[in-house]
């Protein structure tokens, strides 16, 4: 598969999945959905997600690039290594028709939740993670699993992207993190020296989930691509105070300071523009709280 990267905030989206388009497009492509209630679950800036009964899930793409991410998955998630964390699982793909134009998928529903104010990551989960990482970066890589979907991050792109997303969100969350973002990532530094792994790409805190507390799952590899390490390394900023994240590295291995750095200003960014893709104001408490944490 080519090498796909986001122009932007948004890619030339068709606009949200109805709750009727969804029925209709999952009752004819699943039978094993029918009798079954189809509710909203969720809806992200390349997905609207819907239960399909207690069961499955099913991703349905708002854009173009949101379905290249499930053509990807589609290809990648049979092949995911084991990482002693739940994935999800495809059940079925629903094919395109004349009125929704991309395949879409019937997930497994993984037992669990996403992280929420309440949840204290400790050393168990660190190590957990840290040890899931390890493995995926080492695993050998599938031949048609393409280069870096993002672009390798510098101090440039990364307040570039700070530009872009300062505009759309509230003014209180600008008063709050803008001057500390900033302070993070202007000044220069050396570049990444050159690595590449089988990276996640899109490790945010609602890409994982808890179950009763506990760190127990990794979802949406939609971004999954050949890339550089810090992609997902960012995920121990954004969970865990700074003693449990030396746990994470010491589960997960040596890394360059440069790693880091990088790591950390990835987190902070992506955790930012969380802010703006959470419609309601109770959503954004976690990604205020988890940025607050990368950058004190």
């Amino acid at each position: 598969m080519g090498a796909r990267r986001r122009s932007g905030l948004n890619s030339e989206a068709w606009g949200p999945v109805t709750d009727e388009l969804a029925r209709r497009l999952i009752g004819d492509a699943f039978p094993q959905a029918a009798g079954q209630t189809v509710t909203r679950f969720a809806s992200g800036m390349d997905n609207d997600i819907f239960a399909v009964g207690d069961r499955w899930l099913a991703r349905l793409p708002r854009h173009d690039f949101g379905r290249g991410n499930i053509e990807r998955e589609i290809l990648l998630l049979p092949s995911l290594p084991d990482l002693d964390l739940s994935l999800p699982q495809i059940v079925a793909v629903g094919e395109a028709t004349s009125e929704y134009p991309s395949r879409f998928l019937l997930l497994n529903r993984l037992t669990g939740d996403q992280p929420g104010l309440q949840d204290r990551f400790v050393e168990d989960d660190a190590r957990a993670l840290g040890l899931a990482l390890r493995r995926l970066h080492e695993a050998p890589r599938p031949g048609w699993l393409s280069g870096d979907v993002h672009g390798l991050f510098r101090a440039g792109q990364f307040l570039a992207r700070l530009e872009q997303v300062l505009p759309i969100v509230s003014e209180a969350d600008r008063l709050e993190f803008e001057p500390a973002l900033r302070e993070l990532i202007e000044p220069s530094e050396d570049p990444l020296e050159n690595a590449e792994a089988w990276v996640h790409g899109d490790l945010h805190i609602r890409n994982l989930l808890c179950r009763e507390g506990r760190l127990s799952g990794i979802v949406d590899w939609g971004d999954s691509h050949c890339g550089h390490p810090t992609h997902d390394l960012m995920a121990a900023y954004a969970l865990f105070e700074p003693a449990t994240r030396e746990v994470f590295f010491e589960a997960y291995g040596p890394v360059p300071e440069s790693w880091r750095s990088a790591a950390r200003k990835q987190a902070a960014i992506t955790t930012f523009v969380l802010l703006k893709a959470n419609s309601e104001e109770n959503a954004k408490e976690v990604p205020r709280q988890s940025l607050r944490r990368i950058l004190a």
